[in-house]
């Protein structure tokens, strides 16, 4: 599973859903689990993976799993609350293995 953030190095969004998302990570202890990846949409790079997203606004978050897309929040910093429920599962399975 991973966190997929699109948007620009200047974008003050951007660096806030990262950030945001970096701690949601750290403090559920999944981050082994669970990737987060920018993707500047100044670079070539950043492009061609926000064309695969259909990315059109930034911020854009997409998180996806093996399948696919499994969620999507555009021009905001994902919430805590729906970001835990999609991250259930990795903090359930992380909770297993300390008890």
């Amino acid at each position: 599973m991973e966190f997929k953030v699109f948007g620009t190095r200047e974008c003050p969004e951007c660096k806030a859903s990262m950030k945001q998302l970096d701690f949601y990570l750290k403090r559920w202890e999944v981050s082994d689990q669970v990737g987060l990846c920018f993707y500047d949409m100044d670079t070539v790079e950043g492009l061609v993976e926000g064309a695969y997203h259909e990315v059109v606004k930034i911020p854009t978050t997409v998180l996806v799993n093996t399948v696919g897309p499994l969620a999507r929040w555009e021009s905001i910093v994902p919430p805590a609350a729906d970001v835990k429920l999609y991250l259930c599962d990795a903090i359930m399975e992380r909770s297993e293995k300390v008890a």
